[in-house]
């Protein structure tokens, strides 16, 4: 990426937010909404990990969206160096391609997402927008665990992370996302259990193999099975979960400096003795 001033060189600013929200012209509608979210989750996430974190948010038209990063699916959720990117039409290349999910999940999911957004025969690909934008979280929670140098050493662990603070602001702040909670709890459902015919890795091993390069299917698949492992986490610890994992993964110096000397006598002193030598 070139610099964020050369990179947003063209678009449209949302000046008065805290997180630096730029957007295509003529969707500043979408972007506004984008932006609240990330506002508050910005400051949600912030509770917890007492930094702060260098983030932007681009919301991009399909024009845009090609110039500046056309190696990725127009649609889908894509960070590079702390800048969020989201598309700004709803529905894209990226959405569409997951509509088979829908087609094999169970009739109970089919009727609850029918409640949720309706029964029209784009609900799934506008449900599926919704929780996209709602990993606005998720993505802002990788730019926090950076901040404050987080490391799990298991990706699956990562993103199940990431997808649980998702899943707490949602029901923190419930009565003002309602509807996205909802749809919180019922696409992972969808694409967890339609999804399973579609996809040919399941394992925790394959995904710390392939990462993303199980496929696009594949991939929302195993975010499905994340937040059916969150849905039952977080009945369990709540947000206290998400204090445990800070506390516990977070990796500094003093740390480091800590755990080897527990074997190696005299690393601590060491350390600070050639931390100071220039």
């Amino acid at each position: 990426m070139s610099t964020l001033e050369e990179y947003v060189k063209g678009l449209d600013v949302l000046k008065i937010k805290v997180v630096q929200t730029y957007y295509s012209p003529g969707t500043r509608e979408r972007a506004s909404k984008l932006a609240s979210m990330a506002d508050r989750s910005y400051a949600f996430l912030k509770g917890f990990f007492k930094a702060d974190a260098d983030l932007s948010l681009l919301v991009l038209d399909s024009d845009d969206w090609n110039k500046r990063f056309p190696t990725a699916p127009y649609g889908l959720l894509v960070t590079d160096m702390g800048v969020i990117h989201l598309a700004a039409e709803t529905e894209t290349p990226a959405i569409k391609a997951l509509s088979p999910m829908i087609d094999n999940c169970p009739e109970a999911l089919k009727r609850s997402l029918a409640s949720a957004v309706g029964s029209e025969e784009t609900a799934f690909t506008k449900a599926l927008q919704t929780w996209f934008d709602n990993f606005i979280v998720h993505e802002f929670t990788h730019g926090f665990q950076e901040k404050r140098r987080i490391r799990f050493g298991a990706a699956w662990l990562s993103e199940l992370f990431a997808d649980y603070t998702t899943y707490a602001f949602l029901k923190r702040f419930e009565v003002e996302y309602k509807k996205e909670l909802s749809i919180g709890e019922i696409v992972p459902k969808i694409v967890y259990e339609g999804g399973r015919p579609l996809i040919r890795h399941t394992s925790l091993e394959d995904f710390e193999r392939l990462y993303a390069r199980v496929g696009l299917l594949n991939y929302v698949w195993y975010h499905g099975k994340f937040f059916m492992g969150v849905f039952e986490l977080y009945g369990k610890y709540g947000e206290s979960f998400i204090n445990n994992l800070i506390d516990t993964f977070e990796v500094t110096d003093d740390i480091l400096a800590r755990r080897i000397g527990a074997s190696c006598k005299g690393f601590e002193q060491w350390l600070r003795t050639w931390r100071k030598e220039n």
